[in-house]
């Protein structure tokens, strides 16, 4: 940084050029169809993106790169991201056009004036509709609360540890208050979605089948996916989901996990709540 003063004139500033380079491709499904409107990013930028057309084609462009590691040729993940179902927080379920398919990163390096032709297969999933109903031990609705939506049998660990479900629920709580400093680490169970539920006791989320865990979704979409996890395609199907309820006020409640049948795509999930007012 330069302090200038009136009238002086700086002759000997050196600004560097790391090279551009170019990335395109096609997107298809597994069958070699097109797909349209998939987002493809360069994660070392978040906004050097571009969407599929008509014909599963899309094109970064010529763009920056940053300095080399080592003299090794940069290295940062390129992400493919279809269409995702929205969340619902509404009693009527929408109807969206599918099909579904799962998101991929791979591991990209990249050397000054590269023009590189990255295709990528999606493989096809289903959407999961999740909803319910929170009541207190009268049955009125709840509306003073959070739905935490885990993925997996994680209710005898969480039992067994009440300090890491603490942490958890103090973590996101913290989080939604923004106040980064009181959040801490990460906790080692994350919710695929906390939720508020409406002031009828709802709450309603849509997920994809087989995909990574919503938070790593949000990592893909800022860019923040370290080169290591670039290449991470092993995603598992959402097989179990253990449902935990925090109210504003009272104990917390923890259910029993609920088995993810391959053939059903649609789940009501009643919880209750001891009563402490509303």
């Amino acid at each position: 940084t330069e302090n200038l003063s009136p009238g002086q004139v700086v002759d000997d500033i050196v600004i560097v050029a790391h090279g551009v380079a170019r990335v395109r491709g096609t997107v298809t499904d597994t069958k070699g169809n097109p797909l349209v409107g998939v987002n493809c990013s360069y994660a070392d930028y978040g906004s050097i993106a571009s969407s599929t057309d008509r014909e599963g084609r899309y094109d970064l462009g010529l763009f920056p790169l940053r300095p080399a590691e080592d003299g090794r040729p940069r290295q940062a993940a390129m992400m493919f991201l279809p269409p995702r179902p929205e969340n619902i927080f509404r009693e009527a379920v929408p109807d969206e056009p599918g099909p579904f398919y799962v998101a991929r990163s791979r591991s990209l390096a990249l050397k000054p004036d590269d023009l590189v032709t990255e295709d990528a297969q999606l493989v096809q999933t289903q959407r999961l509709t999740l909803m319910g109903t929170v009541e207190d031990d009268n049955g009125r609705p709840k509306s003073k609360a959070w739905v935490y939506l885990l993925p997996g049998r994680v209710t005898d660990l969480l039992q067994q540890d009440k300090k890491k479900l603490q942490h958890m629920i103090n973590h996101y709580d913290a989080m939604r208050r923004h106040e980064y400093g009181r959040a801490g680490e990460q906790p080692e169970i994350k919710p695929l979605e906390d939720l508020r539920v409406d002031t009828q006791g709802r709450w309603g989320f849509a997920v994809l089948r087989t995909d990574s865990d919503a938070m790593a979704y949000r990592q893909l979409l800022g860019g923040y996916v370290r080169p290591a996890e670039a290449g991470h395609t092993d995603v598992k199907p959402l097989d179990w989901l253990t449902i935990l309820v925090v109210p504003d006020e009272g104990p917390y409640r923890l259910y029993p996990p609920k088995q993810i049948s391959d053939d059903q795509t649609h789940y009501v999930i009643p919880a209750e709540i001891e009563d402490g007012g509303d």
